[in-house]
């Protein structure tokens, strides 16, 4: 007899928690039991599973007492607050948010192309944004076969991305511009109807949703060895990691001048273990340090790749 779960869904009444509703329904997923977890305005109603009506409850540290797997969807902040929660009460938190994905021991998954990645997890698996987890489905048997270096993508992505409430808002907007009414945005920053707008996710006071701390050339004082430049590097990294409180996502990135062939190189993506090891690469070249040095969580593009001289990574 195949194993059952108990699941929850943390977020039930999104239009993201809607869907994972359906898609266990509609994929007969092995659930025991089933919770329908949302904020306390919405504790009482119903949703329909296979048939059976179940009631919404407020989700609280407790709610995850007993359940398997916890699928989430109601924001980064959210799923940070109740990651320790889900953890301690033994679930696997499946998070849909930004919360998680650039952490090192969080696996970063898209079933399709690295299932096997799952068994790394320690409590938490994390899932890219929507555009990145369909384009990685074609793009990935492209870079097993060739080496993908460098990949550029640009989105328009659909009001639904704001959930429920962005298309709710894009069908009104769109009625009301074609009575002549007028309009006052509410889930989004401008008028989203027969629109299109520079802004995703949550920004923070500052205007950003994310900030990069990179050093340039990894640069120091001559007499500074490579230990001390990570460290006063890292540093700088967890002072701001500290300001932002959580408000906004704080990654590290730098730019390396190899003296192999005087090439600059940024490179994205990388843990606060990176930081040190990068150093011993400066006199190998860069031939050395991709094939080394890049992983999945990473990226590594020339820093002035129209600029004479300029060598390719082979």
């Amino acid at each position: 007899m195949a194993k059952e779960f108990n699941v929850a869904i943390a977020g039930a009444t999104g239009a993201v928690g809607v869907e994972m509703l359906k898609t266990l329904e509609k994929r007969n997923f092995p659930v025991k039991n089933i919770k329908v977890l949302a904020s306390a305005r919405s504790a009482g109603k119903t949703m329909q599973f296979k048939g059976e009506t179940l009631t919404i409850e407020e989700m609280t540290p407790a709610s995850f007492k007993g359940v398997d797997i916890a699928l989430f969807s109601a924001g980064g902040s959210v799923s940070k607050e109740y990651r320790k929660f889900v953890t301690d009460a033994g679930a696997v938190m499946v998070d849909n948010s930004s919360a998680f994905r650039m952490e090192e021991d969080v696996p970063l998954v898209v079933p399709e192309v690295n299932p096997e990645d799952i068994a790394k997890h320690n409590g938490v698996i994390a899932n890219p944004n929507c555009t990145t987890a369909i384009m990685l489905v074609a793009v990935a048997p492209l870079h097993r076969a060739k080496k993908l270096r460098r990949l550029v993508a640009s989105t328009y992505q659909a009001a639904s991305g704001a959930g429920a409430k962005g298309m709710a808002e894009l069908i009104e907007q769109t009625r009301q511009i074609l009575n002549g009414e007028p309009i006052e945005p509410k889930a989004f920053a401008h008028r989203i109807a027969f629109n299109l707008i520079p802004h995703i996710d949550v920004f923070a006071d500052n205007g950003y949703n994310s900030l990069v701390i990179a050093n340039h050339f990894m640069k120091g004082k001559d007499d500074e060895t490579a230990e001390k430049r990570a460290q006063a590097f890292l540093k700088d990294f967890d002072d701001a990691t500290e300001a932002a409180s959580g408000r906004i996502n704080v990654c590290l990135g730098m730019e390396i001048r190899f003296v192999q062939n005087n090439n600059d190189y940024l490179v994205y993506g990388i843990g606060r273990g990176d930081v040190e090891k990068a150093f011993y690469y400066f006199d190998k070249g860069i031939d050395v340090f991709y094939r080394e040095f890049k992983n999945d969580k990473n990226v590594i593009n020339q820093a002035h790749p129209f600029r004479d001289g300029m060598e390719s990574v082979n």
